[in-house]
């Protein structure tokens, strides 16, 4: 991840979100982007802080928010722990987002995800297919678990 990169993500991850901690109980429930960005879904109104990182950083903010790639380097921070607290479910929210925009390393994560049960309930069909969802992109890491589980079933 590239420093400046890396600044955002932190200024992101300090930030105080208005709204409570988004929580996502199955693959096709995704949290209200609205809502994780401190927007009131009742108003449309932003909080302070949130006004003032866009200030600060107006384009890499909003590039940071929809980029796929973007929203995997933010499911890695939260996966591995070392940049914030270690979070399986919020990895688990940012790799399916990014899964779902077609990244194949995230559509991979997303696969070991449920195969292990971390951040999500324990699903080997749904880890299936997203192995299978990256091994068709050529992630070689997918294709060896699609066919180790391929030949446990």
């Amino acid at each position: 991840m590239k420093g400046y990169k890396k600044q955002v993500l932190l200024v992101l991850l300090l930030s105080v979100f208005c709204v409570g901690k988004a929580e996502a109980s199955s693959e096709g429930s995704m949290p209200n982007i609205e809502e994780e960005r401190g927007i009131s879904p009742s108003r449309g109104k932003k909080c302070r802080k949130r006004q003032n990182e866009e200030e600060m950083f107006p384009t890499k903010v909003k590039i940071l928010r929809f980029s796929a790639e973007n929203q995997y380097e933010l499911g890695t921070v939260y996966y591995e722990g070392e940049e914030a607290s270690q979070d399986y479910e919020k990895a688990f929210i940012w790799w399916t987002r990014a899964a779902k925009q077609e990244y194949a390393q995230a559509q991979y994560k997303v696969g070991v995800l449920y195969e292990r049960g971390e951040g999500t309930v324990r699903d080997i069909g749904k880890a299936l297919k997203w192995y299978k969802k990256a091994a068709k992109q050529g992630v070689e890491e997918a294709k060896k678990r699609l066919f180790i589980l391929e030949n446990k079933l």
